[in-house]
């Protein structure tokens, strides 16, 4: 197990090493190594790919085509203009969202220039949670330039990130929220904690699952004020949407539905859905079966799958291993799940780091083997590619479910875990 904190009685060759001016834990180091080196190798084998003339995806992967620059959050400029009247419900197509998910959406469209706000949105919470970061790595005792060089490192060989500026996604709500929400929880600050993870919860379903963090510690009124976080924006939406609440709710739950149908059921970008049905789907292409039928045992066999694994493990762990966890399994359980969704990651990520900063370096090894897994998880692997079609997804899929099981295995404890 990983102490909590330095010791008083500190090895003194761990002294000598955190007063040189360059000094990173060898974790840490490894870590950092391995995003430059796999960043590198991905851009690399693009580039290789592009003199050689092989075209998509060979020289840049799906998320990368121009015709999906900026699509996510533009393809809303027709329906909101309209939105509050009979006609927002008129539109073609679907709005395959939480009902919560349109208030946000508003607020920018409300906008006299809803797409280069939203974009400077993108850019800002970026920043702020590259500055975050950097703070905390300051503060757990890095100097300057190994704490900017870190941080910097990540921020530029983020994969996920770089496909949420492209797309322009909403994502990027969740990832606010979650990532609040998990920190201020690490920090025992609850009812922070509680709101933000009911915020995250009404803006899309699978963040509910980190009120399983409230659970071993038996906070219920915690976990009660999110749930009413949750229903309350909910209802504020629905009304806001329309006056006839019920007519705006099944409104609303047809859209989820068709999420189902035309997404969940099928191979549509399976190269960055790096789901567990995902993968389930990647086996069965030879067959190219319908999967509609079997969407909702699948659902019901994951649900009562992290049932057992939380009561039978999770909550008996380490406040770190919890996190982790949970924050895989959000990202994971959904029927889909793209790449900007592992942004929710980035929470345990800090974690992790802030333990390797108060762990002595004959115990790093400990650590090493999370950050690797997290190296090759969060940057591009765009060059996994099988007869024409991106499957990087799919090996995102197995690294995060060799996460999970090494979360379970080994205790990691932090200075969270000090009461």
């Amino acid at each position: 197990m990983i102490p909590a904190s330095k010791s008083d009685r500190e090895p003194e060759k761990d002294q000598k090493a955190r007063q040189r001016p360059f000094w990173l834990p060898t974790s840490l180091r490894y870590f950092l190594f391995a995003i430059l080196g796999l960043t590198i190798v991905s851009l690399g084998y693009s580039l290789v790919a592009r003199i050689l003339g092989f075209g998509l995806p060979y020289s840049f992967s799906y998320p990368f085509i121009p015709g999906a620059f900026f699509s996510d959050f533009s393809e809303f400029r027709l329906r909101f203009p309209d939105f509050g009247t009979p006609q927002f419900f008129n539109h073609i197509g679907y709005l395959m969202y939480p009902a919560a998910m349109t208030l946000a959406i508003e607020a920018f469209y409300a906008t006299p220039h809803p797409l280069k706000i939203f974009f400077l949105f993108l850019v800002i919470i970026g920043m702020f949670f590259t500055g975050c970061l950097y703070h905390i790595l300051r503060k757990g005792g890095l100097s300057l330039g190994p704490a900017a060089l870190l941080t910097a490192a990540i921020l530029i060989t983020s994969y996920p990130y770089l496909v949420l500026l492209l797309r322009w996604n909403t994502e990027v709500f969740i990832w606010l929220t979650v990532t609040l929400g998990l920190w201020t929880f690490y920090r025992r600050q609850y009812v922070w904690a509680a709101i933000w993870i009911g915020l995250a919860a009404a803006l899309k379903l699978y963040p509910i699952i980190f009120f399983g963090l409230f659970l071993p510690r038996r906070r219920y009124l915690d976990i009660a004020l999110g749930v009413f976080i949750a229903i309350a924006i909910t209802v504020v939406a629905l009304r806001t949407l329309s006056p006839n609440i019920v007519y705006a709710f099944h409104w609303n739950s047809v859209q989820l539905q068709a999420f189902g149908k035309y997404y969940a059921a099928a191979p549509h970008n399976l190269g960055y859905d790096h789901s567990l049905l995902g993968l389930v789907k990647f086996a069965t292409l030879p067959w190219h079966p319908d999967l509609t039928s079997a969407l909702r045992p699948f659902t019901w066999f994951i649900a009562v799958a992290c049932l057992v694994l939380y009561f039978g493990r999770i909550w008996k762990m380490p406040i770190f291993n919890q996190i982790l966890s949970l924050s895989v399994l959000s990202v994971s359980i959904a029927p889909v799940s793209y790449d900007y969704t592992l942004l929710s990651l980035y929470a345990a990520l800090t974690i992790l780091c802030v333990a390797a900063l108060h762990t002595s370096e004959d115990e790093q090894s400990n650590l090493t083997p999370f950050f690797l897994l997290f190296a090759a998880i969060l940057t591009p692997l765009n060059f996994i590619i099988l007869h024409g079609a991106v499957f990087g997804a799919q090996l995102r899929a197995l690294l995060l479910i060799a996460l999970l099981v090494m979360t379970l295995r080994r205790p990691i404890r932090t200075e969270g875990d000090i009461a």
